[in-house]
């Protein structure tokens, strides 16, 4: 069984692997560690987005996967972030 701090490593790895990657997809602004909305507790890679626009309606080239090295991700629309 794996502990909360060994799946939290293993994501945050997932992360580093291919934040740049998914950081020039359409819309994406951000790639963080984050809990699962539904699942209290399970840890997935989170992608922000400034729109949410399903998977079928992106281009391939900017289509967000729902697993990543065996890792769930889920998109989360946060809107547009500015500094003040």
């Amino acid at each position: 069984m794996t502990t909360t701090d060994e799946r939290f490593t293993h994501i945050r790895a997932v992360q580093e692997k291919h934040t740049d990657q998914l950081m020039r997809k359409a819309h994406v602004i951000g790639v963080s560690v984050g809990q699962i909305d539904d699942r209290e507790g399970e840890l997935a890679l989170v992608v922000l987005v400034d729109k949410n626009i399903p998977n079928y309606r992106r281009e391939p080239k900017d289509r967000i996967p729902d697993v990543l090295d065996g890792v769930r991700v889920v998109t989360r629309k946060v809107g547009t972030i500015a500094a003040y």
